[in-house]
């Protein structure tokens, strides 16, 4: 539909009102001779209609065969258009260019948009993989093979479950969504496996879900210890074996430790803060200030440029550089104590976000330019370690 207005438009066409006579024959007798009407609207002497411009002579004719008369309403398209501006030449030419320019643009690939996300791929790394197999913006789009797009990121992300690349006049929508993971009910995998324990330490409770148990509740183990067999006796005296699984909880020791210098060089703002404005049309950064020396910190903020809604391949790209300066920092025993605990907190929720402090004793020391802080702790967690093993038949 959109073409065959495009083309009415491109050869002109012109509006008519018909009134009187038997009106409502002109349609018939129009369509007899393969001349369509379009838009017709009817009105309370006859109706109107739309015409292409070389067709309007013989709707007239049609007209007096019914003795209908017909009145000239509107004349529409490029011709009319270029003869009412025929000694504009300026505004004539420049549309043309113009239309010459969009048919040229209009080959090219101007904006990508992503719809979805992975959990380890922000967008900017996205687009960067986008880019490294062939979908840039600039692009001509004729040499894009969207199929061969896909395949590449499929391969390349294990987190990818599909990807879709569809083009859309200058736009290429690319549609992502991530691969769901089921995890396997504990014993289900099928492989034969003993359950051992990953620390030195205490059991505290042992709870089976397949496979026999090797220790008690208040047994000390080693790490690699048997915790939950893989061989099962039944009633009839035989043997079979499974995938052992289950959950044992050791109390076990862990040791943590956290260092700061007591002076030592940083990089820390002065406070100047410089702003750097650029343009990134297709990928191409074009720079509109010069870039501080020295050490910064930036921060950069985008901002994608709109025409009436529509997104353009031109991208406002704000880069906030703070200036760095080198300065020595000094810090007490004191302060460096607290910044150290600090560090083990976060150490341990890392490290031990999985188990139970029970108990918890700090020391301190400054060994020369170092305040260090050792944690030693008493938690308890699942020692549970599945290890899969070969059955020689």
């Amino acid at each position: 539909m959109g073409l065959d207005r495009l083309y009415r438009h491109a050869h002109g066409t012109v509006r008519f009102a018909a009134e009187g006579g038997h009106a409502l024959r002109m349609p018939s007798l129009l369509s007899a001779d393969g001349i369509p009407l379009y838009h017709v609207t009817p009105t309370d002497l006859g109706f109107e209609a739309e015409v292409d411009a070389r067709h309007y002579r013989q709707a007239a004719k049609a007209a007096r065969r019914t003795g209908t008369r017909i009145h000239l309403l509107q004349k529409i398209g490029l011709p009319f258009w270029l003869f009412r501006n025929r000694e504009r030449w300026g505004v004539v030419a420049g549309a043309l260019l113009a239309v010459l320019v969009m048919a040229f643009l209009s080959r090219f690939l101007w904006v990508v948009q992503i719809d979805g996300e992975l959990e380890h791929y922000t967008e900017a790394q996205l687009r960067s993989q986008l880019r490294d197999y062939g979908l840039r913006e600039g692009s001509v789009l004729s040499g894009l093979d969207a199929s061969a797009i896909e395949q590449s990121m499929m391969i390349a992300n294990d987190d990818l479950a599909y990807i879709a690349v569809n083009f859309r006049g200058s736009t290429a929508e690319v549609i992502v969504r991530p691969r769901v993971r089921a995890e396997p009910a504990p014993g289900t995998g099928g492989q034969p496996a003993n359950v051992v324990s990953l620390y030195d330490g205490v059991v505290r409770s042992v709870e089976v879900y397949a496979g026999i148990p090797q220790v008690q509740v208040g047994d000390t183990v080693r790490a690699g210890d048997l915790l939950i067999g893989a061989i099962v006796e039944t009633a009839y005296g035989r043997s079979s074996i499974k995938q052992a699984a289950g959950r044992v909880m050791v109390e076990h020791e862990e040791t943590l430790s956290a260092a700061v210098p007591l002076t030592e060089q940083q990089l820390r703002p002065t406070g100047e803060v410089r702003r750097v404005r650029s343009l990134v049309f297709c990928g191409l950064e074009i720079p509109l200030g010069p870039t501080p020396s020295g050490e910064v910190r930036t921060e950069i903020q985008e901002r994608q440029l709109t025409a009436f809604g529509t997104p353009l391949p031109v991208v406002l790209r704000l880069q906030k550089h703070h200036l760095l300066q080198e300065q020595e920092v000094i810090r007490t025993e004191a302060e460096a104590a607290a910044l150290a605990e600090k560090k083990l907190t976060e150490l341990e929720q890392t490290q031990l976000g999985q188990a139970e402090i029970r108990e918890r004793v700090l020391t301190g020391r400054t060994e020369g330019n170092t305040f260090l802080v050792e944690a030693h702790y008493l938690v308890l967690e699942d020692a549970a370690l599945e290890r899969q093993f070969e059955v020689n038949q």
